[in-house]
């Protein structure tokens, strides 16, 4: 690999999903999408880049910095002609991101390339062979992009003693040892993420992340497998020194924390978490948020009054199912009874419950698919109702392919939302059709209706509603041009 300097051309870029996995085609259609949430990762470690003195670092986004969701000519051009190209993906997004790094190679043989995120985490060999990647961090990058970067200005051919990074030396793929997590102290020292002008004109949501990780071990998830099962909070000054970065950027907060609140039946955490939230009510920087918590935190009203008081009403929940025996199949440490009980806490303290649910594991039959609709339609004030979606690097993943039941590997279905397995009790297309179905009729003109009535949150119902029905939200997410394909595909194959 060739010597970089500080003053080298440095391009960091993560695309969005794509229709059919195509570089540049039309954007996918599905709730993540229509978000237009920055990258996680990257606009950390342009941060990181800049403070150490890297002089010309551009960040490309063609939600933010192309047309259409689309790379322009001018952005292909300052991504082939980067000394350095750094990339970030998750497996939905990964046929066109090797797609880019094959094309940046073609035209800029010289160039490094350098991949991380999940995806590139659990299938570094694909990556750096198929995909011409020339180094991969697996996990966080976070403490050693600068090292990395300071060596490729003085010996690039010898990577030796970097942690966490996997890399191409002739037709050898060489593992560094790994790199652990940063400790809680590291992550209050980590620069807040740099967001050009552009990115902060274009953002809907600002994210806000002041947690990592998940303490739960659920089989379909890479967060654990990612993270390593460990759960960690940011000092409580980052996150109000980040709120003040993102003042003004968007209308909303995402706290993008997998798990907001963590541990909360360790009386530890749970003190952890209150002082946070307080904080966050106190600053005046706080607005309306939105977060990812367990359904447990219902459980503490002292957390669910703490959330509220920092504005976080809106709470995206992974119920993932009423069926107990699902519940067990998919490690998840809460039962039922807990799952019902608590939502309907939740709706009593007048938070807005987005549950996440899954259909389609081998516990489930047409029968229970029928009565989570149902339950849906009378618990939630929206619904993300998901396929089961093995996800390299889970362990669902091991077993299904283990069991021959992956029956695509086109990673750009691998959304939540298109059936890509074969379940047991259904064929691939009933349980696609399943989901769909109860799409519709959670989202018809009459559910709406009848949420709307009885709403503590008028306008968030009332703008969904809007979305779903006057601007098409529903047909383009459930008939796109991809998902009709897919549709056909389950055909042939049930």
């Amino acid at each position: 690999m060739k010597k970089l300097t500080k003053q080298s051309r440095i391009v960091l870029s993560e695309l969005p999903p794509y229709q059919h996995g195509v570089l540049n085609a039309s954007l996918a259609e599905d709730i993540y999408s229509q978000s237009k949430n920055p990258a996680r990762a990257l606009h950390f470690l342009t941060a990181l880049l800049i403070k150490d003195g890297w002089t010309n670092v551009q960040i490309i986004n063609p939600i933010y910095h192309g047309k259409n969701g689309q790379l322009t000519g001018q952005n292909f051009r300052d991504i082939y002609s980067s000394d350095a190209l750094l990339f970030s993906t998750i497996t939905r997004t990964a046929p066109q991101t090797m797609q880019l790094v094959k094309k940046y190679h073609e035209i800029n043989p010289g160039g490094i390339a350098i991949g991380g995120g999940p995806d590139p985490t659990f299938r570094k060999e694909k990556y750096l062979v198929d995909g011409m990647a020339d180094i991969i961090f697996r996990g966080e990058a976070d403490r050693n992009l600068v090292t990395l970067m300071e060596r490729l200005t003085l010996s690039p051919d010898d990577l030796s003693g970097i942690g966490g990074i996997s890399y191409r030396s002739g037709s050898s793929i060489i593992d560094n040892e790994p790199e652990p997590l940063l400790s809680v102290e590291e992550l209050g020292r980590v620069p807040h993420p740099f967001y050009d002008s552009e990115t902060r004109r274009g953002v809907r949501t600002a994210p806000l992340e002041t947690t990592r990780g998940c303490p739960n071990d659920c089989e379909f998830c890479s967060v654990t497998k990612f993270y390593g099962k460990k759960f960690r909070v940011k000092p409580i000054q980052w996150t109000l020194d980040e709120l003040k970065n993102i003042d003004k950027m968007g209308r909303w907060i995402f706290y993008s924390s997998d798990n907001l609140t963590g541990n909360n039946h360790l009386p530890e955490s749970r003190k952890t978490a209150l002082e946070m939230l307080e904080a966050i009510a106190k600053s005046k920087y706080k607005r309306k948020g939105i977060a990812q918590v367990t359904i447990d935190v219902a459980e503490y009203p002292e957390l669910v009054s703490a959330l509220g008081k920092a504005g976080i009403d809106f709470l995206c929940i992974g119920i993932e199912s009423i069926n107990p025996a699902a519940l067990r199949e998919m490690r998840k440490p809460y039962t039922a009874a807990q799952n019902i009980r608590n939502v309907k806490l939740l709706r009593e303290a007048g938070r807005w419950n987005h549950g996440m649910m899954i259909i389609g594991f081998d516990a489930d039959t047409p029968e229970i698919a029928e009565a989570t609709t149902e339950y849906a339609k009378e618990s939630l004030d929206s619904w993300q109702p998901f396929a089961p979606t093995p996800n390299p690097g889970t362990d669902m993943y091991a077993r299904l392919e283990r069991e021959g039941r992956i029956i695509t590997h086109d990673f750009s279905l691998y959304d939540g939302q298109h059936v890509v397995i074969r379940p047991k009790n259904f064929t691939p297309y009933a349980l696609q059709k399943t989901i769909f179905d109860g799409m519709e009729d959670f989202y018809s003109k009459k559910e709406i209706a009848r949420r709307f009535v009885k709403s503590k949150h008028k306008l968030n119902a009332l703008g969904i509603g809007a979305y779903i029905h006057l601007f098409g939200g529903k047909r383009r997410m459930l008939y796109n041009p991809q998902t009709r394909a897919h549709l056909e595909f389950l055909r042939s194959v049930s």
